[in-house]
């Protein structure tokens, strides 16, 4: 007689094996569980330190215009270091991983250098430690094993299954704070431009600025101008001489340059007949999308004038609005010629435009005392359209906004 084995011990063969394969599974999902958390982890960081670099640099290019050009509020070291400590306090606005705060070290991981495009090749090409410094880039790190700084790797959950405890990742920007050559507004942008709607006779900017050859008649009178304030990086003014000469914005007396004497070039930047309330938004917020109307567009050079009308002059009522702008550089029209008529009929040639700061203003009182003393300065703007063809030279002072290259 045949004796087949019980189906008991079958079934309990049988869940044995199906318990060891269970184990055996289990084991793998948790591993790929863990696989699947930590680079999840990775790419969260990774996206964060990212998102850091590309604020962290804007911010530190941004700094990096009061060192350029003849009008520079700070020296190139000053604008450096001022880069550096904004880099590690917008570093640190942003999550790093399992830290609260991503750590830059401003020495090691805030770079300088000098960028230009050529536009033949369409490639950027990156001079580190080249002058004049217009190009910053920013590294966040998690890779520096033994640090407790922040900038150690990231610790893995589930490292210990793969020998694996940490992961190395890293992140990077680089902007660039590139010239302009015109004005424009893009439709539906929202942009406002500085620009303040008090244009300025290009004599005396010229004169101010000191622009002109050392035989001019006008170096005997520029030797002659004030110097008693200093327009700071960080957009205050002391009364303290900086070296940069000053002038005057309110008109003088009998000005043979003025359609009168209370009109120093005050003009309507948009569309005809600006209200007392709108130069004085003017003064405060830019010219902005909504008020032109037609011409977006605001280039103006000696070959290519821009005729702007004239309006009612300075006044007292704008008073606290140019107050409130003092230390902030902002941008006035360059008028050559006008004609004799005034206030609302008076017609401006603009031949360019032009930086200024202002560091005093009073209008009360005897006319002969009233003042809106400024003088030239730096300017990166929202509205400045980048000239790609150009190149940074000692004499560059309108910037567009700074952008990422890399």
């Amino acid at each position: 007689m045949r004796i087949f084995p019980s189906t008991q011990r079958r079934t309990r063969r049988g869940g044995g094996a199906v318990f060891v394969i269970s184990a055996f599974l289990l084991i793998a999902l948790l591993g790929i569980t863990g696989l699947v958390f930590d680079v999840g982890q990775i790419k969260v960081l990774r996206t964060q330190l990212q998102a850091g670099a590309d604020a962290s640099t804007l911010a530190a290019a941004r700094e990096l215009v009061s060192g350029l050009g003849p009008y520079a509020s700070r020296t190139p070291a000053e604008a450096e270091a001022a880069a550096r400590a904004v880099a590690v306090q917008y570093a640190a606005l942003h999550r790093s991983g399992d830290l609260n705060s991503a750590y830059v070290d401003p020495n090691r991981d805030v770079n300088f250098g000098k960028a230009t495009y050529d536009q033949a090749t369409n490639t950027w090409t990156l001079e580190w430690g080249g002058t004049p410094a217009n190009m910053v880039r920013v590294n966040l790190l998690r890779n520096q094993a033994g640090s407790a700084n922040g900038d150690g790797p990231l610790p893995l959950v589930f490292g210990t299954l793969f020998q694996k405890l940490t992961a190395d990742v890293r992140a990077y920007a680089t902007a660039a704070v590139l010239p302009g050559y015109r004005f424009e507004i893009p439709p539906q942008s929202g942009y406002c431009c500085g620009i303040i709607p008090f244009s300025l006779d290009k004599e005396t900017w010229d004169l101010v600025s000191g622009n002109f050859d050392s035989n001019d008649p006008l170096a005997e009178r520029y030797e002659l101008l004030p110097d008693n304030y200093k327009h700071h990086g960080d957009d205050t003014v002391t009364n303290v001489p900086d070296g940069k000469k000053e002038g005057d914005l309110y008109p003088y007396i009998n000005d043979p340059l003025l359609p009168n004497a209370g009109n120093r070039g005050t003009v309507d930047i948009g569309f005809h007949g600006n209200s007392t309330q709108e130069i004085k938004d003017q003064i405060i917020n830019g010219v902005c999308e909504v008020d032109l109307s037609a011409e977006s567009n605001l280039y103006a050079s000696e070959d290519e004038p821009l005729t702007l009308n004239g309006d009612t002059g300075l006044s007292a009522g704008f008073s606290s609005e140019l107050i409130a702008i003092i230390g902030i550089p902002k941008m006035v029209p360059i008028f050559a010629s006008t004609n004799p008529l005034n206030g609302n009929n008076a017609d401006f040639e603009i031949v360019g435009w032009a930086p200024i700061v202002i560091l005093a203003v009073d209008l009360t009182g005897d006319p002969a005392y009233k003042h809106i003393y400024f003088q030239p300065a730096t300017i990166s703007d929202e509205c400045v359209v980048v000239d790609l063809d150009g190149e940074i030279t000692e004499e560059t002072s309108i910037f567009a906004k700074p952008v990422l290259i890399e």
